[in-house]
């Protein structure tokens, strides 16, 4: 049952991320080309518009998974000390 709980919260955690990418993304790549002046500001050699993408893609739905996992089991089965 605790698997079950946890995969949930995960399940949870990936479609925040995933309308989060779809909703917010958009916004923060016209803030970012309006707040930057050239536009070639870069991160360890990488565009930053590419990191942008690439965090919002790949490393979001990675965290918010584990924090819905760790959500959920805290809620349904961890005990509040």
């Amino acid at each position: 049952m605790t698997i079950i709980i946890c995969a949930l919260g995960a399940l949870v955690g990936l479609v925040v991320a995933v309308v989060c990418r779809k909703l917010a993304l958009p916004m923060v790549l016209r803030s970012q080309e309006a707040h930057t002046r050239e536009g070639n500001v870069r991160i360890l050699g990488i565009p930053l518009r590419e990191m942008t993408i690439f965090v919002y893609r790949f490393v979001f739905p990675f965290v918010f998974a584990v924090v819905g996992a760790v959500a959920a089991y805290r809620l349904f089965v961890g005990d509040l000390r």
